[in-house]
């Protein structure tokens, strides 16, 4: 959201709050990457290598001021296998592992769709293609091939650039944005994490 630079300089100067940035995509925006720099405000990072790889890629001038800025910034990482990667990588200096998590829902116990004697088979994303929905909508064809009793769901909605390597599976059921995707989550079999970067 642009709150404007009267709002902007509010909240970096006024605010006694502390800030957090959810990912890096707005340090494209130079009004919000000013933010950072200051006690209250803290970058919560969920860019893997993969991301950054892609990023000093395709934007090779954008990453290199901010592989400069990371180690000046207060870091919250997903996990401490991220932590030790942006140390290792960025020489950051000023990280805390706070875990992704959702709530999860007791006593959800009936599979989402579809038979209850089916194997069902969840992943949770966007779909992208770094996410992986082409290999895991592949693997859904190969079962129905092999007319095996799984039923496959991806929860998770498509964003509006965001590209697939390959058309999404019929074999799968894309249950779109859920807020809380624990209740499909906790009444599945199998969690299959297809992404490429995780």
């Amino acid at each position: 959201e642009d709150l404007g630079w009267w709002r902007l300089l509010y909240i970096r100067f006024f605010c006694d709050r502390r800030i957090v940035f959810n990912g890096i995509s707005f340090l494209l925006n130079l009004k919000w990457s000013l933010l950072l720099f200051g006690k209250n405000t803290y970058l919560y990072l969920h860019e893997t290598d993969y991301v950054f790889g892609r990023i000093q890629k395709e934007n090779p001038i954008f990453f290199f001021f901010l592989s400069r800025f990371l180690s000046r910034w207060n870091l919250l990482c997903v996990s401490e296998q991220q932590a030790d990667y942006v140390k290792g990588r960025f020489k950051v200096h000023n990280t805390a592992v706070v875990y992704e998590t959702t709530r999860v829902i007791d006593g959800a116990d009936k599979p989402p769709q579809g038979k209850q004697e089916l194997i069902h088979i969840v992943m949770v994303g966007s779909i992208q293609q770094r996410k992986g929905p082409g290999f895991f909508g592949e693997i859904a064809d190969e079962a129905k091939k092999r007319n095996l009793p799984y039923q496959f769901h991806w929860v998770g909605r498509q964003p509006g650039n965001a590209t697939t390597d390959r058309p999404l599976s019929e074999n799968v059921i894309w249950h779109g944005y859920i807020d809380n995707p624990s209740a499909i989550v906790s009444a599945c079999d199998i969690f299959f994490l297809s992404s490429v970067d995780d």
